[in-house]
């Protein structure tokens, strides 16, 4: 369809250190995307066909004019392998093509496409298919290329040339946005951490040998592993009442003023790991208060006694104090409660969990804030508060309690077990300006979706991916939080699993 040109004032000459195969993944990847999020393109500056009628017909153009731009035989064979892998997402573009914007190329590209496609059947292995692709195209060219009709530019729809031509012009610009980011000067958004959860996985991996540990560690928390900027401590509240011993962490408190420090050895040495690597951000969070603390002396089942505000406050601000003036563990944040709304009873308990009502929540958040002043503690540990399980939820509660300990709360912190969609999250977010104009909304848990890795049918279900879309699924319930509602910070629950 195409005349393929060669001239100084428009660079169709390939460098030899590209990555030919990289670029051609990423233009399709776009395309991917677009279709993908059409309904939230489309109501965009740029026209949605507009966008694919360009990606098309640079792909066309590309393999018109392979021969004339690309720097080697193997660089061709690699382009048209990577075309032939995209024949889903091209198809697709048949039942919507009407404009006639691209449809002459998007033909012509299939026509080649399905050439090949014929020609690897058979092939079983990825080394079997580019020596069939390289014999084919060295022995007749790319299939369907010279048999095309030859038009000259100023025939062809000229804003149809113009697209093409201006897409395969900029291809090495592409390319360097594929392997690289743009720094802008101006700031749109900080981010203060991405990470998740010691609970309950350390009670096991404790029992490994060392350098597993150490491996482990390494792994999560080390810039050459995942490199995770924030790392939740469960400080336990002894177990008692739950059925699933791994679920059951010890607990420092003994009574009143009395602590076993030699306790839950295996949960602190993975928050050790975690700031020996430099985690910045270290949280320490309560599922359940000890016995005490608790209606039914148990570690879930109950709810948080009242009366025991400033009990729990000491016993939460010595353990603090331990941590960071003996341990030298820079802890910064801390959460008294952790999904206040539910007990996770009945006993015997699949885990820890201790029922903090509303009207109890602003009390204990005012008895642990005036230990921790009693221990110079309130300007290095932030409370964070309140970590319901949904958003719907905290934004029934926060109205009876947080407006009266707005001052001591750091961060206003919440669960997304409702799986929220755009526009309730976005009601959220507004709702907490409106009442706390001045503090953050930060995710700080969620786990267990399954599904589609747009994520568009996310809800409550447990499952194993180990494939992309599990990660694609996740990596969009992350943007929700980071684009829509503008949050610094996110948080999934478990880092590790058992079941996997």
């Amino acid at each position: 369809m195409f005349e393929c040109y060669t001239s100084d004032s428009v660079l169709l000459t390939g460098r030899e250190d590209y990555h030919w195969n990289e670029l051609w993944r990423a233009i399709i990847a776009t395309l991917v995307f677009v279709l993908a999020k059409q309904d939230v393109v489309a109501s965009g500056t740029v026209s949605i066909e507009r966008m694919i009628a360009e990606i098309v017909q640079a792909l066309d153009l590309a393999v018109a004019c392979a021969d004339g731009f690309l720097p080697s035989p193997e660089a061709v064979h690699q382009l048209v392998y990577e075309m032939v892998r995209a024949s889903p997402t091209l198809q697709q573009l048949k039942e919507r093509e009407e404009s006639g914007k691209y449809k002459q190329g998007l033909y012509d590209l299939l026509m080649t496409i399905e050439f090949y496609e014929g020609q690897l059947e058979g092939a079983s292995s990825a080394d079997n298919v580019m020596r069939v692709l390289a014999r084919e195209i060295e022995r007749d060219g790319i299939h369907g290329v010279s048999a095309r009709e030859r038009e000259e530019p100023g025939l062809i729809d000229p804003s149809v040339w113009q697209m093409a031509s201006r897409a395969l012009v900029f291809l090495p610009l592409l390319f360097d946005l594929v392997n690289g980011a743009t720094v802008l000067s101006t700031r749109a958004q900080t981010f203060n951490g991405v990470g998740g959860s010691g609970a309950w996985w350390s009670n096991d991996l404790y029992h490994f040998p060392e350098s597993v540990r150490r491996n482990l560690s390494d792994l999560l928390f080390s810039e050459q592993g995942l490199g995770l900027s924030s790392y939740r401590y469960n400080l336990g509240g002894g177990g008692l009442g739950v059925s699933t011993p791994a679920r059951a962490p010890e607990t420092f408190y003994v009574s009143q003023g009395v602590y076993n420090w030699s306790a839950d050895a295996q949960g602190l040495y993975f928050l050790k790991a975690a700031a020996d690597r430099g985690v910045p951000q270290l949280t320490a969070f309560v599922n359940s208060a000890p016995r005490d603390f608790t209606t039914n002396g148990q570690s879930c089942g109950g709810v948080f006694k009242t009366g025991t505000e400033a009990g729990y406050g000491q016993y939460i601000a010595d353990t603090l104090d331990h941590i960071i003036n003996t341990l030298h563990i820079p802890i910064s944040y801390l959460s008294p409660f952790n999904e206040p709304d539910s007990s996770f009873g009945p006993v015997p308990c699949g885990q820890e969990g201790m029922q903090t009502n509303p009207n109890q929540r602003a009390a204990v958040i005012n008895g642990v804030y005036s230990k921790l002043v009693s221990k110079g503690l309130q300007n290095k540990v932030g409370i964070m508060a309140d970590e319901s399980s949904n958003l719907g939820l905290a934004q029934n509660e926060y109205a009876s309690w947080l407006p009266q300990v707005l001052d001591k709360v750091a961060v206003i912190c919440h669960h997304t077990y409702d799986f929220p969609t755009d526009a309730n999250y976005l009601s959220y977010v507004n709702y907490v300006k409106s009442i706390a104009p001045n503090k953050q909304t930060w995710m700080s848990e969620v786990c267990c979706s399954v599904g589609a890795a747009d994520a568009s049918d996310r809800k409550w279900s447990g499952g194993y991916d180990p494939t992309i879309r599990g990660g694609l699924h996740f990596a969009t319930m992350m943007m929700q939080s980071f684009i829509v509602a503008q949050e610094a910070h996110y948080d999934f629950w478990t880092l590790l699993s058992s079941s996997a």
